[in-house]
């Protein structure tokens, strides 16, 4: 089987959504609660892509899971150096390390950016995603109690942090993700494929 990983474009927002949308109307893993209009997902994966990675992982040919991360402090100077981030994978690829193959790619281009860390926010009954990021790294470091309501029932969301540099010199302004060499996205996105298992 054929597997890679690579940014997203517009063009992708149909397939993304297949994957998404039972996550927004089925679980409280995210607090959306209207599926979006495909018009609107392709503005969205423009706006994210412009500053910080959207990647899909393809399997032969069709998306099986897709990751991006977004700026923390976008309207509050002192915090720009942080990064939410996010994956969602096709049922029908679940535990083939799409997940972390994804999140390898991610964190190594927020690195390469210039980002400080990387912040997961995580619906506490999601044990799975708490195990997952716990194993990848990530620290909690605090709980929301009760901040959603949805699917009849309030739900608390749990903070996780991963550091991406020991570094505490003063920071320089973070890259675009199209201002990284394609080179090193493209070494960086082989490797990460690398550890993806689809025979399971």
């Amino acid at each position: 089987m054929q597997v890679s990983i690579r940014f997203a474009t517009q063009d992708d927002a149909q397939e993304i959504l297949e994957i998404y949308a039972p996550y927004v109307v089925s679980t409280s893993v995210t607090f959306e609660t209207t599926v979006p209009r495909v018009y609107d997902f392709k503005r969205r994966i423009a706006s994210i892509a412009s500053n910080t990675p959207f990647l899909v992982c393809e399997a032969n040919g069709k998306i099986a899971g897709f990751a991006y991360a977004s700026a923390f402090g976008k309207n509050i100077a002192a915090c720009a150096w942080n990064a939410y981030v996010y994956v969602y994978i096709s049922n029908d690829y679940q535990r083939c390390n799409i997940a972390s193959a994804l999140y390898l790619a991610v964190l190594s281009l927020l690195k390469a950016q210039g980002y400080r860390k990387a912040i997961a926010m995580i619906t506490a009954s999601n044990s799975k995603s708490e195990a997952f990021h716990s194993a990848f790294g990530f620290r909690k470091v605090g709980t929301v109690e009760d901040i959603g309501f949805k699917l009849g029932s309030w739900h608390s969301v749990s903070i996780f942090e991963k550091s991406l540099t020991d570094s505490f010199e003063p920071p320089v302004t973070t890259k675009s993700a199209s201002e990284l060499d394609k080179s090193f996205c493209e070494r960086n996105f082989k490797k990460a494929a690398k550890i993806i298992r689809l025979e399971h």
